[in-house]
This record gives structure tokens, C-alpha cells and sequence, in this order.
């Protein structure tokens, strides 16, 4: 293994230099030309750097911010199943049940243990309730969409927001 050069230029991922912003803006641009990619980045560089350094902020590798911080309505906005992975990186716990027609999140934070976060998505009201110190403004719209009742459901059951296959 060889010696870093006294003089050595080093350049950190976060780094405001403008090499290391250069790097970054090409590496956004070959990303971009990606077929793979979802809609939102393919073809947009800017996108694709904006989810990276999004990304970066969270702790979170540039595929896996691609991947899941979704642009909705302009907005980047993670992914349920980014959201629940940071949650989890970071310590917490977090837990997601369903009965019958209602789907249950519970989060119990690293630092306080004895204090239990829950919010329920209930299908048939269309509507959410939390449990917590002023929880019900910051969570009054979560479970009004259908299909985010169902993606909780699809992780209650079986583990995966991926639909099964029919």
C-alpha cells in the first residue's frame, strides 16, 4: 500500500471545490444517460445530482438515492421503503403490523425507548390517526391514499412494498 503524498490534493464527496463539484456534475450527467434509471432522473443530470447530494445529506449511497427519493410534484420525497431503511440505520425500531382493514406503524426511537410513536392507516375511513405529542397535524393526510394503504399493507404481510405478481 503506498503513502499519501505530502502535497496530495484530497477532495471529500461533500467537497464545494470546484474539481469536486466537476466530478460530481459528470458523474450526474453519466448516470442520467442511464435507460435504467426512474423517469424522474433519466436524461435530467440536474436531477440525478440533486438525489445525490439529498442522498448524501441522509447518509445514503447515490444508487440507493436514485432509487428511492421519488420527485413528486417538483419536490424530492423518500420512498417509504427509504424512509423505513434510514429509520432503521439509524437505530430505531420501527414496526408495522395490519388488522383487518388498518395498517399500524409503530417507532420506538434509539434515545427513548419507554415512548412509542404509532399512527394507524385505516382503508375503510381513508383517513390516519397518530398517537403521539402533536402528531395528529403533522400526519392528517398520511393514509387518505389508497395505494399507500396498500403499500403499507404489502410490508405488513409479507415483508416487501413489491406487489405480487399475478
Amino acid at each position: 500500500m503506498s503513502e499519501p503524498t505530502p502535497n496530495a490534493l484530497v477532495v471529500r464527496e461533500d467537497s464545494m471545490a470546484p474539481a469536486a463539484v466537476q466530478a460530481r456534475i459528470a458523474y450526474a450527467k453519466s448516470l442520467a444517460a442511464s435507460s435504467l434509471l426512474p423517469d424522474a432522473y433519466r436524461e435530467r443530470p440536474a436531477n440525478v445530482l440533486l438525489a445525490i447530494e439529498y442522498g448524501q445529506a441522509l447518509g445514503i449511497k447515490p444508487i440507493a438515492a436514485l432509487n428511492g427519493i421519488n420527485v413528486i410534484k417538483g419536490k424530492p420525497t423518500m420512498s417509504a421503503d427509504l424512509m423505513a431503511s434510514v429509520v432503521r440505520k439509524a437505530g430505531h425500531k420501527l414496526r408495522i403490523r395490519q388488522e383487518g382493514m388498518s395498517v399500524h406503524a409503530q417507532l420506538v426511537r434509539a434515545d427513548d425507548p419507554d415512548f412509542t410513536y404509532e399512527v394507524v392507516w385505516d382503508e375503510a375511513r381513508g383517513a390516519s390517526a397518530a398517537r403521539g405529542p402533536s402528531t395528529r397535524s403533522r400526519c392528517s393526510g398520511l393514509g387518505r391514499s389508497p395505494k399507500s394503504v396498500g403499500r403499507a399493507r404489502r410490508i405488513a404481510c409479507t415483508g416487501s412494498s413489491t406487489p405480487p405478481r399475478r
